[in-house]
Formats: C-alpha cells, sequence, structure tokens
C-alpha cells in the first residue's frame, strides 16, 4: 500500500483476496471451505461482479459493495449430501459469508492500521455527492478511518464436482 508515493504497508494473502473481490479484479480462482461438521470443501469462483455504490445519509458518507458470484464445488472431503437442495443452500450461504468476511477484514485493517483509501471509496462518494465531497476531500483519510461499509454477498452453486461420497466416508466403512 502506498500514501503520496511512499509504502506504507503490504497486505496479507487473505487481504488481497478481499481487496481483489472489491476492486472486481476476481476472474476465476479456487479456494477451500470449512464444513459445517468438520471437513474441507473446493469451491470454483467462475464469474464475480463487484459493484461499489457511495451514498450521502444525513450528512455522512457510506459505501455499499455489492458482489454476485458464480462458482462450481470442486471437491468435498466432508459430511454434506449434495443430492439434497438445503445442502447447496448452505455451502451458498457459507461461501457468502467468507467472501464477506475476507473484504470486512481487509476495510477494517486498512481503516485501522493504515487510514489511507486503497479502495476508491473516495471515488464511490465523489460520484454520489460531488458538493459533500468537496467537503471532505481535504482530509478524506480522516473521514475513510471512520467509513460504515455495508457489504451484500451473494454466492450462487452452478455445479458440482465430486458429488459421490466423500473418499473419507468410503474409508471409514472399511
Amino acid at each position: 500500500m502506498f500514501k503520496e508515493d511512499k509504502l506504507i504497508g503490504w497486505l496479507n494473502q487473505n487481504d488481497s483476496i478481499g481487496y481483489n473481490f472489491i476492486l472486481n479484479n476476481i476472474k476465476s480462482t479456487v479456494g477451500d471451505l470449512a464444513c459445517p461438521g468438520g471437513g474441507k470443501m473446493v469451491i470454483e469462483v467462475i464469474r464475480s461482479d463487484t459493484k461499489v455504490k457511495g451514498f450521502v445519509e444525513k450528512g455522512q458518507p457510506r459505501i455499499e459493495v455489492k458482489s454476485r458470484i458464480e462458482a462450481n464445488v470442486g471437491e468435498m472431503a466432508c459430511h454434506l449430501d449434495l443430492t439434497k437442495t438445503n445442502s447447496i443452500a448452505e455451502i451458498e450461504k457459507i461461501a457468502s459469508k467468507r467472501v464477506q468476511d475476507l473484504m470486512n477484514q481487509t476495510v477494517s485493517k486498512v481503516q485501522k492500521q493504515y487510514k489511507v483509501d486503497i479502495f476508491g471509496f473516495g471515488e464511490a462518494v465523489h460520484r454520489a455527492n460531488a458538493t459533500a465531497w468537496k467537503a471532505w476531500k481535504k482530509d478524506w483519510d480522516a473521514q475513510f478511518a471512520k467509513l460504515p461499509v455495508d457489504y451484500k454477498v451473494e454466492v450462487k452453486i452452478r455445479r458440482l464436482g465430486t458429488v459421490s461420497n466423500s473418499f473419507l466416508q468410503e474409508m471409514n466403512k472399511e
């Protein structure tokens, strides 16, 4: 991260994933999620679209980050029955929460530690209300540090990879 052409810090792996989701830089990727009953599953993001919108409410700036993600279940090493629709809905909920947590963690860290807008939230507020932006422009970094950000993440599972029982379940039967 840079502030006025000076390097002020680095993002770790999870923070950079959250950062790239916010900036809509994710085209496709693979990640693992923890299963509810233990174990892991692999999710492949095949499409991602994120929009950042600025608002001015009651004289204060606010940001909304909306992300729509399409994904495939690559592999499962847990005890979820993928033939049931409520299992798919549960995976979508887990994946949505994970992406939302990544984005929230990244923004919180940058707001608290570095107090510099690397996300372009100022530009979104400027587009929303140019006159209010003029007042905040000079000390935007201070405004950014306390800026409320709302996240709406929707993950849709399109296809299933390994739908048969997990190899772990098969090994336990023997």
